[in-house]
C-alpha cells in the first residue's frame, strides 16, 4: 500500500513537462524519507516481534519438556501405587481373606458381615439382608418363593450316605442278664443287645513300696516282691528311661502334640481335668527323651529318603523360637528360624530337618550329599544350585507356585489378561487328573504330556513372550511377577513332561508341611532351639507313619515298649506296613 501511495504521489507531483518544482520535490523527499524511516521502524518492532516469538516458543517447548517429564513422573508414582496398594491387598487378602485358588474366574461370594448389616439397617424391612429377613419376610412371600427357597435349602443339604460304619470300641463289657427270677406270667423269648458307650479317661498312678535294705557293711538296696505272686507289675520295668511315664502314657502325649496339634497348656488343661497334676517342663523334658531315642532311627529313615534315582520333593518353612541373650541373663527374645521337609512317595518317608533353623542353600546340598536322582520344589533361591549338570540332580519347578502368581494378578492386580494363563494350566491339570482317572500306564503318561501337554506349554510360552516383548504394554507389579517368575524357570517348569514318574507340581510337600504350620499356628513359638528340633524329629515320624498307613499313637507306643525292653536293633524298630 505504501509503495503505491508513492508510486501515485510521484505520478501526480510530475509536471506536464515532466519535471519537478524544487519545492515540490523537496517535499515529496521529505514525505518519502519519513514514510521510509516508518517503514524502517516497523520493521525493527517486527525483528523483536519475532525474536520474542522464537524465545517463547522456545520456552514453551521447554515447558512442553518439563510437562512431558512431569507426566512420566505421575504415571511412575500412580504405577508404584497401584503396585503398593495390590501388595496391601495381597497381605490382607493372605491374612484374613479365603485361602483357595480354586477356580479361573474372579468370584465375590462374600456377603455382608453382622457389623455392615447392622449399620445398613435403618429399620424398615427393606433394609434387612435376605439371610435375616428370610423368616420374617416367609409370610408374606409367594408359594412359588417359598418353594424355590425349600429347593435351595434342599440342594444345600449333604447326601445321607446309603450305609454308616458300626460304631465298636477298644474294650468291651457284657452285662448278661439274670434270668432265674422271670415273672410268673412271662416267657423267654430271646436275648437282644443294648449299646451304650463311655469315656474313660484318667491317668493311673502305679504307687510301689519298695523295701530299702541294708547289709552289715551299711550298703543300701532296693527289694520288691509283690504280695500277690500272680502281679507281674515290678518298680521301673515299664516306664521309659529318664521319665516317669509309661510307653502308654508318652505315647499318648506325643500324639497329642505332634499329631493332633494340642499345645502343651491345653494338654495340662485335659490331664487337670483327668485329676492329673504335672508340670509343664516335665512334659517338655519327656519329649526329649522319646525323641533322643528316635533320633537313632533317622540315619535309617535317611538312606530310604535319599535312595538314589528317586524323586524327592522338599518344601521350607518358617517358625519362631525362643532364643537366649547371652549378653542379658534372664532375657530372651523370640526370632524366625526355618525348618525343611522331604518326601519321597516311592518309599513313603517324609523327613523334617532342622539346622540351626538356616534356610540358606548350603543346609539343602549337605543334607543331599552325594544323591543322585530328581528333586522338585519351588523357585526358591536355594535351589538353584541343583540347575548345574555337574550336580547329578534332575531339578523341576512347581506349576502350582506359577499359577498361584497368576491368582494373585487376576484377583488383587485386577489384571485381566491373567485368564488366560489361568484356563491354559487349567488345561495341563486337565490332563493330570484325566490320567489318574483312565489309571493311564507310565507309557500312556508320558505320551500324553509330551504331546498335548507340550502343545498347550508352547502357547503359554508363545503368549507370555508377547506381552513381554511388548513395549508400550503396562503391568502391574503382580502381574510382571507372575510373568517373569514363569518365564525365568520355564526349562525347570517343562521337565515334569520328560518322566512319567515326575509330578505337574510340589503339592506332596505342600500336604506334608501343612500339619507344622497348624502346629506353628497353635503353639505360636517354640521355647528353644532344643524344643524345634525334637519337633522335628516327632514330625518325621508322624507324617511317616501317615504316608505308610500306620497309625502314629500306636507306633510311638510300640516303640516306647521296644525302648523299655532294652532292644537296640534300630534299623528293625523302623516304621513298617503293619506294627508287631
Amino acid at each position: 500500500m505504501e509503495a503505491h501511495y508513492l508510486n501515485s504521489l510521484e505520478k501526480t507531483a510530475v509536471s506536464p513537462d515532466g519535471s519537478f518544482s524544487e519545492m515540490e520535490r523537496q517535499m515529496y523527499l521529505d514525505i518519502i524519507n519519513d514514510l521510509r524511516e516508518i517503514e524502517l521502524n516497523r520493521r525493527k518492532e517486527f525483528s523483536g516481534l519475532n525474536a520474542r516469538i522464537e524465545e517463547m516458543g522456545l520456552k514453551l517447548d521447554s515447558l512442553e519438556s518439563e510437562n512431558a517429564a512431569l507426566r512420566s513422573e505421575l504415571a511412575k508414582t500412580s504405577r508404584e501405587k497401584s503396585d503398593v496398594s495390590q501388595a496391601n491387598e495381597l497381605n490382607k487378602q493372605t491374612l484374613y481373606g479365603s485361602k483357595t485358588q480354586k477356580g479361573t474366574k474372579v468370584v465375590n461370594n462374600r456377603g455382608k458381615s453382622r457389623d455392615e448389616e447392622r449399620d445398613d439397617f435403618d429399620g424398615t424391612p427393606s433394609s434387612l439382608s435376605d439371610e435375616v429377613s428370610g423368616d420374617e419376610a416367609a409370610g408374606s412371600a409367594s408359594s412359588g418363593s417359598i418353594s424355590s427357597l425349600n429347593e435351595s435349602a434342599v440342594s444345600r443339604k449333604a447326601v445321607r450316605p446309603e450305609s454308616y460304619a458300626t460304631m465298636d470300641a477298644a474294650r468291651e463289657m457284657i452285662y448278661e442278664c439274670d434270668l432265674s427270677n422271670l415273672p410268673k406270667d412271662k416267657k423267654f423269648i430271646c436275648f437282644k443287645e443294648v449299646e451304650e458307650y463311655e469315656r474313660v479317661a484318667y491317668i493311673q498312678k502305679n504307687l510301689y513300696r519298695v523295701a530299702v535294705l541294708e547289709d552289715e557293711y551299711g550298703v543300701r538296696s532296693d527289694y520288691f516282691v509283690p504280695i500277690d505272686k500272680a502281679d507281674s507289675h515290678r518298680p521301673y520295668a515299664n516306664v521309659v528311661k529318664g521319665t516317669h511315664a509309661t510307653p502308654e502314657l508318652l505315647g499318648d502325649l506325643v500324639t497329642n502334640r505332634f499329631q493332633l496339634q494340642q499345645p502343651v497348656y491345653r494338654e495340662l488343661i485335659r490331664m487337670c481335668n483327668e485329676k492329673m497334676s504335672i508340670c509343664r517342663q516335665t512334659i517338655g523334658n519327656w519329649f526329649q527323651k522319646g525323641a533322643d531315642f528316635l533320633k537313632e532311627l533317622l540315619p535309617y529313615l535317611k538312606g530310604e529318603l535319599l535312595k538314589n534315582m528317586s524323586f524327592i520333593h522338599s518344601d521350607e518353612t518358617w517358625c519362631r523360637v525362643r532364643i537366649e541373650l547371652p549378653q542379658i541373663v534372664g532375657k530372651f527374645k523370640y526370632v524366625k528360624r526355618y525348618i525343611w521337609v522331604l518326601v519321597n512317595e516311592a518309599t513313603k518317608v517324609v523327613y523334617y530337618l532342622y539346622d540351626n533353623g538356616s534356610r540358606g542353600g548350603q543346609v539343602i546340598r549337605d543334607f543331599l550329599g552325594g544323591f543322585k536322582g530328581s528333586l522338585q520344589t519351588d523357585a526358591y533361591a536355594a535351589y538353584r544350585f541343583f540347575d548345574k549338570e555337574e550336580v547329578g540332580i534332575e531339578h523341576i519347578v512347581c506349576m502350582a507356585h506359577v499359577r498361584a502368581k497368576f491368582k494373585y494378578a487376576q484377583t488383587t492386580g485386577q489384571d485381566s489378561r491373567a485368564d488366560y494363563f489361568l484356563e491354559r494350566i487349567g488345561a495341563l491339570y486337565g490332563i493330570e487328573l484325566e490320567n489318574s482317572l483312565f489309571r493311564r500306564n507310565p507309557e500312556e503318561v508320558l505320551k500324553m504330556r509330551q504331546t498335548r501337554g507340550r502343545e498347550i506349554l508352547g502357547d503359554i510360552q508363545q503368549r507370555a513372550k508377547q506381552l513381554l516383548d511388548d513395549p508400550i504394554a503396562h503391568y502391574g507389579k503382580l502381574m510382571k511377577t507372575a510373568l517373569n517368575y514363569m518365564m525365568n524357570n520355564w526349562l525347570q517348569l517343562i521337565k515334569y513332561t520328560s518322566e512319567a514318574q515326575y509330578t505337574i507340581d510340589n503339592s506332596v510337600a505342600e500336604r506334608s508341611i501343612r500339619p507344622f504350620t497348624i502346629g506353628r499356628k497353635n503353639s505360636i513359638s517354640f521355647g528353644s532351639e532344643d524344643g524345634a528340633q525334637v519337633a522335628s524329629v516327632y514330625y518325621t515320624f508322624v507324617e511317616t507313619c501317615r504316608l505308610r498307613g500306620i497309625s502314629p499313637k500306636d507306633y510311638f507306643v510300640q516303640f516306647f515298649r521296644w525302648i523299655v525292653s532294652g532292644r537296640t536293633d534300630y534299623e528293625a524298630m523302623m516304621p513298617s506296613l503293619s506294627v508287631k
